[in-house]
């Protein structure tokens, strides 16, 4: 005797919209993820925004080596100089 695959149609049929739903909810929860948004500034923009970070007393230059120093752990912190500083601030603002 010859056993073929399962004929039920109906239960295939279940089975293959189950299948599809899955795949629809799967779509888009990528899609919500992946939106993002390719945004470019001109360049009287960025210049704008590179003069107030050096009004801000920002320099690029220096977070970024700050940033490198911290990355691969050469960057030390003087307990001795942040109380200092510290008190020296509070002394300031004591005096007001």
């Amino acid at each position: 005797m010859k056993i073929e695959g399962f004929q039920n149609n109906s239960y295939n049929d279940q089975i293959n919209r189950l299948k599809a739903e899955q795949n629809q909810t799967k779509q888009v929860k990528q899609q919500k993820n992946s939106k993002a948004l390719d945004v470019s500034l001109s360049e009287k923009t960025q210049e704008i925004r590179k003069n107030s970070q050096s009004e801000a007393g920002l320099d690029p230059e220096r977070v970024a080596s700050l940033k490198q120093a911290i990355k691969d752990g050469s960057y030390k912190v003087s307990a001795e100089n942040i109380a200092s500083k510290m008190m020296a601030e509070f002394d300031t603002k004591k005096g007001n």
